[in-house]
């Protein structure tokens, strides 16, 4: 089919409503004669969109309708009902789906449940293969996934014993000590808070039919290049509203404000910025989207949490790395005093451009006392021909949150290895074998918690329990 044909298909599976726009319409054809045609549709304000993506010969690969629920008196369907829609809506579009595709698992979303038919080899489900429809409380299809069938890989004629695996994990073991924030819905924790915690070490996946316990990827040390911050005077920045802080001038306008929940995005463009290409494709969106902007997330409480110019800023200066430093300093003083006393910045410059002309400054947080924070990284970088901050991204816990903590754990690595021992079985898993080019399957034993047969990720340093994955629905 060609594009004209293919969007005419699309607007047979979905109904558009009369505000919105199309915002996408490309077809994606490969060197093979296989591709992907996309299609895009959303009210003026992009809070809702439609998107449908077909292959060349017009089925159905993926959908994704956003759009605000309307609250109707009819009563919800139960989950049986869903998964019955969910199966019809498959066998309309991919008749000869299910005789390849099991039902596996569903799992509870936002405003659906998510219903996942899998290829099913040895009991065990074939990652990046089969499908997941979404299905509402009213009925309806919001979301649709379809990785396709793949080929069935090669069983193994010999297996390992399990008993040569806990020897080995016992002799190389070792554990990271951390904080990180952990939410309720993704581990088996209370509640959402930052938690001291060992993450233990190496990612012990072992390949089946090894004669001897054999990872099936070597994981490189990263390296520490970080160090404390020099003991320099920094000189504080005076701003008072988000435009003087983001460095928003008086010939450009906000363009777009989007509720986020705990953050607000705005973006600002300048007010004579024209639109040069027109362009439908994805590329065009992008451009469309970021040509000339800057874009800044806001917390509840009103401070910059980050932000970025596309637009393109250049002056007159050529500061080196040392005088950027400095920039950097000065403008995190102001935006974060608090936790200067708590980061680490990396010296070496990940830029690799030595033409570049910006500066980028990376920062780990800590706890004062040797403790890394893990999920917080503070970005800052420096335009060198103007000396300003073209991009910020600042951390999102409080001070008060970290300094809550304990200095140390109350468990030592020796007690935590102990425990980790005690919860370690190992189950079968199908993975991406990506050391060959045609991206085929490899059986593997992945380590898993005794009783729940889920993956410990953490042991509290404070209490000693074991944090395991949320168990699926």
């Amino acid at each position: 089919m060609d594009k004209k044909e293919l969007k005419q298909k699309a607007l047979t599976l979905v109904s558009i409503p009369d505000h919105y726009e199309t915002i996408i319409e490309e077809c994606m054809v490969e060197e093979n004669g296989e591709g992907e045609a996309f299609f895009t549709w959303a009210n003026k304000e992009r809070e809702e969109g439609i998107s449908v993506t077909l292959d060349l010969d017009g089925n159905l690969l993926k959908l994704s309708i956003d759009k605000k629920m309307v609250e109707e008196i009819r009563p919800s369907l139960d989950i049986q009902e869903r998964k019955e829609l969910a199966e019809q809506f498959l066998l309309t579009h991919h008749p000869e789906a299910l005789t390849s595709l099991t039902y596996h698992r569903s799992e509870n979303r936002s405003r659906a449940v998510r219903f996942y038919y899998e290829q099913i080899v040895m009991d065990l489900p074939l990652p990046s293969a089969g499908c997941f429809i979404d299905v509402t409380a009213k009925g309806e299809i919001v979301t649709f996934s379809l990785d396709g069938i793949k080929s069935n890989p090669k069983i193994p004629e010999k297996f390992i014993q399990k008993q040569k695996l806990f020897h080995d994990v016992t002799s190389r073991l070792s554990f990271n000590l951390l904080i990180t924030k952990l939410y309720k819905n993704l581990y088996e924790v209370e509640k959402d808070r930052l938690y001291m915690v060992y993450e233990p070490e190496p990612f012990m996946e072992y390949v089946v039919d090894a004669v001897e316990p054999t990872l099936s990827t070597i994981h490189e040390e990263e390296e520490k290049v970080y160090t404390p911050l020099p003991k320099i005077e920094t000189t504080r920045f005076e701003r008072s509203t988000i435009e003087e802080i983001v460095g928003i001038t008086d010939n450009m306008e906000m363009i777009r404000k989007v509720d986020l929940g705990e953050e607000t995005g705005m973006v600002w463009r300048d007010r004579d910025w024209e639109n040069e290409t027109n362009s439908r494709s994805v590329d065009g969106f992008f451009h469309n989207q970021n040509d000339g902007t800057v874009k800044a997330f806001v917390t509840e409480s009103g401070d910059v949490r980050s932000f970025m110019w596309f637009a393109e800023r250049t002056g007159e200066k050529s500061l080196n790395r040392d005088e950027c430093f400095q920039i950097t300093l000065d403008f995190l003083q102001s935006m974060i005093p608090e936790y200067m006393p708590y980061l680490n910045v990396k010296m070496t410059s990940d830029d690799g451009d030595e033409m570049s002309d910006k500066e980028h400054f990376l920062f780990r947080v800590h706890n004062g006392h040797g403790i890394t924070f893990q999920t917080e990284i503070v970005t800052v970088a420096i335009n060198r021909t103007t000396g300003r901050v073209d991009y910020y991204s600042g951390p999102r816990a409080s001070v008060e949150e970290l300094e809550e903590l304990p200095l140390e754990p109350r468990y030592s690595e020796e007690r935590v290895k102990e425990k980790f021992l005690e919860h370690l079985d190992f189950d079968l898993a199908w993975t991406r074998d990506y050391e060959e080019e045609d991206g085929s399957y490899k059986l593997v034993y992945k380590p898993c918690d005794r009783q729940s047969r889920r993956k410990v990720r953490f042991i509290d340093a404070l209490t000693g329990e074991v944090i395991l994955d949320k168990e699926d629905d």
